[in-house]
Formats: C-alpha cells, structure tokens, sequence
C-alpha cells in the first residue's frame, strides 16, 4: 500500500481521535457544526502485524482491508470537540503526544482537547510501540513507520477542523445482546447496547455517524497475516456507501471480556465481513431522536498515578520494583460534556462490568453516557476483583496492576466528575497501598 496524498479523503463531519478545542475554535459558529476526514494509515506490506502475541513481531504479507484514521470535529458557540479513531489494536501515550504535536504544528490545541480511541483490530500496524512490553505485541519499533502513521492520523484531525458544515444531532440506541459474548464469563449477563449520534445537514444529507459499541475484533483469520480493520473496518464503509460523502467514526467500548457473536459454519474470511454488515444493517433500521446539544461544554483530561504494577508469570509473582521499570506509571482520564452529552474517555482495556458501573453513575446523575474505551493510553485489563484470581483466564493474567484497579480508576473517575461539578462527591474508596492520595486526579497542566 503506497503512502501517497490520493490516499487522502476528506469527507464531512465525523470525529474518532477525540480533540477538543476549549474556547476559541478556529470554526467556531453559534449553531451546531461538523467536520469530518478521513486518511489512510495502513503502512507498507513487511511492516509487523499487532494484535496477537502469536505474532511475535512477524512482518504482513499483504493487505485484506485498509486501515484508516476517522475524524469529526464537532463545533458549537466557539468550542471544538475533535474524536479520531484509528485502525490500531492500543493507543498508548507516545502516539497520543506525538499526534498532538503535529496538529498543534499547524494549529494551536490544549492538551485536554484531544481524545484518541482506537478500534482495537487485531490485525493492525505494529511497530508502533518503543516499550519493551509493546515489542510482545507490535514487533520491533520502527520511528519511520511511527512517523507516517501519527502524521496521517493528525491529518485526518486538521482535515476535520477545516471542512465544518451546520448540523442537528440525533442519538439511537439499541440492544444488541444476540451479537456479544462474554469470552471471561459466559454466566454473566449483562446487556449489550449499541448507541449511534447522527448528524444530518439541513438538506437531509447524513453527514457523520458516531458508533459505538463493545466487541473484540478478531474476526479476521490472523492466520493469513494480512492488514485488516476486521469488523469495525467493515461497518463504517458499509455506512459512509450507504451515504456518500459521510464518515462513520467506531468507538470501542468497555469490551475486555466481550467478543462477537456470530453464527457456526461461515469461512474465517467472511466472519468479520458478515458481522460488520449485521451490525450495519443495525445501525440503518435504528429509530432516531433529536438531541440539543446547546448547553455548556466543557471538558478536562486529567494525569493520575498507577498502582504499583502486579506482573504474575503464572502462579509466580514478580516484584513489584521491576514491573514498574518496565510499564507505565501514569495514565489519564478524559471527561467531555457536550450539552446534556457525557463523554468518557478511558485507557486501556475494561470488562463490560466495570465499564457500565460507570455508565449507570453518569445517568443517575441525570447525563447520557457516552463511553470511549481504548482511548489516549493503555494499561491493560481492568476486570472486577472477583475475577483476578483466576489464573486460567487470560485477561486476568494481564491485568498488571493489581486486584483493586478497577475499584481505584472507578474512583478516578468520580473525583473527576465531582471536580467538574457533574456529579456527588462519593468517598468510600481506600486507595490502594503504593499510591500517594495527594496525587490523584490532579489536572494536567494546558
């Protein structure tokens, strides 16, 4: 796949790599607008797969589907909120920074107006990560590929910026519980929604769609060692041909424990293509109402001390004092009000357990949630308590950073709410030993 600009699409609004631009948009319009892009980031055939550890840095062999990075910019009242989302299996905090640099190259940005998701693929670009742990997964780093790849993806965002047109919003939601599986637990059952904000110009002409839902992709064989968006990849063109000049933007959800359900008998290469057209299907029959996203808007991204990292090696344990040279040791958390909209973006992996526990705390505190997993780090799994003994399951045997994480991130969480004034303050979280109290939640300095 060549690196060439006609690789290049801009389309209209839609927004995936989440940047905010709090006040002073450079697009700013009193009503509601949209940008949306998109560019292609699927690097040279050779370059390293990433997803499954099985890959053990093997390069690609060809290209099944592109990969792209999908932005929508939205813009109300001189305040911008930008969403990319990439066909990358993590984003982790070098990417993040280096994307931001380069949109604010040619366009000045805060920090904290920058959300970046990715979809999760299993058969993503490697050679993206320079962490030892990334090598695991992503192959060797190359800083050529590095450097193609975040540039293209701050393209897709500048491209969103500068393209706005006048929009209303819509939100649809539907339960989608026959299409997921939990791989950790098949006992636990717990509903699956899948939720769409639409964006319509006045002609009527759907200009962006943002999704989400929660499912691992690896539906696509990794056995043929190809580049592929699996089903996310599969959807979002399905929508952006069943309305040309639209971009659809995935977000994944809190799916560490979920995986997509499909039927028995079809070929390793249709699953993704079939699953992703189910879904579409889904999206195309949704019943729509209209959402004012007039209110306030305002957002803050927030830098936090992890708990001591927990690597186990089997039933062995290794000290703490070498796992922390080898992952991180910070993270952070995003929180967007859009109106009576509440995005929340989070690092990592989460179980749909955790994930919706903070999804019914938003609402009750009388928000519609919206949830970003996969977005700006990643920690690895955050799975509840009970399960993080249970050395069989594999996303409790990558859960680095010990049993209580998911009960010490949830209360990350509410001290930023509450720091934002959108929900109660809540205090009965002891935090985890290792970590300094002081620290928590501090906001990162714009």
């Amino acid at each position: 796949m060549s690196w060439t600009p006609s690789v290049l699409t801009t389309l209209w609004p839609w927004f995936l790599c989440l940047v905010l631009v709090w006040p002073g948009g450079s697009h700013a319009a009193e009503g509601l607008a949209v940008g949306i892009a998109k560019t292609e980031i699927t690097p040279p055939v050779g370059t390293p797969l990433a997803g499954y550890g099985r890959y053990y840095g093997q390069p690609a062999r060809g290209v099944q589907d592109p990969l792209y990075a999908r932005a929508l910019a939205l813009t109300h009242a001189g305040q911008t909120v930008v969403v990319v989302s990439c066909d990358l299996v993590l984003i982790d905090g070098p990417l993040r920074h280096a994307v931001l640099t380069t949109i604010r190259r040619a366009q000045p940005l805060r920090e904290d107006a920058l959300i970046l998701v990715a979809t999760h693929t299993h058969t993503g670009a490697g050679a993206l990560g320079s962490r030892l742990w990334e090598r695991l997964i992503m192959g060797l780093f190359d800083p050529q590929i590095f450097t193609q790849v975040t540039d293209r993806i701050a393209q897709a965002a500048l491209m969103a910026l500068r393209h706005p047109i006048g929009v209303t919003a819509a939100v649809g939601q539907t339960r989608i519980d026959a299409l997921v599986a939990n791989r950790m637990d098949a006992q636990l059952a717990l509903p699956q929604s899948l939720k769409v904000l639409q964006f319509q110009a006045p002609s009527g002409r759907i200009v962006g769609r943002l999704v989400f839902m929660a499912a691992h992709p690896t539906l696509a064989p990794w056995q043929c060692r190809e580049f592929s968006a699996d089903y996310p990849g599969v959807l979002t063109q399905a929508l952006e041909q069943h309305d040309p000049g639209s971009v659809a933007v995935f977000v994944q959800g809190a799916a560490g424990d979920l995986a997509p359900q499909t039927a028995a008998g079809p070929a390793p290469h249709a699953r993704s293509t079939i699953y992703g057209l189910a879904l579409a299907d889904v999206v195309l029959h949704l019943a729509f109402t209209p959402v004012a996203l007039d209110g306030p808007w305002s957002g803050e991204l927030v830098e936090m001390p992890l708990p001591p990292v927990q690597l186990r090696v089997g039933f062995v344990h290794v000290p703490s004092w070498v796992g922390n040279r080898l992952l991180p040791r910070r993270t952070v958390l995003q929180v967007v009000r859009l109106g009576p909209l509440l995005f929340l973006a989070l690092p990592g992996e989460w179980a749909s357990e955790t994930g919706q526990e903070l999804e019914q705390l938003i609402a009750s505190e009388g928000w519609r949630p919206f949830l970003f997993g996969y977005a700006n780090d990643y920690i690895g799994y955050v799975i509840p308590r009970r399960y993080y003994g249970q050395h069989t399951l594999y996303e409790a045997r990558v859960s680095l950073y010990g049993s209580h994480l998911a009960a010490y991130l949830q209360q990350q969480v509410r001290h930023l709410l509450s720091h934002l004034g959108l929900t109660a303050p809540h205090v009965s979280y002891v935090t985890p030993r290792g970590v300094s109290d002081k620290r928590l939640a501090s906001p990162v300095e714009g």
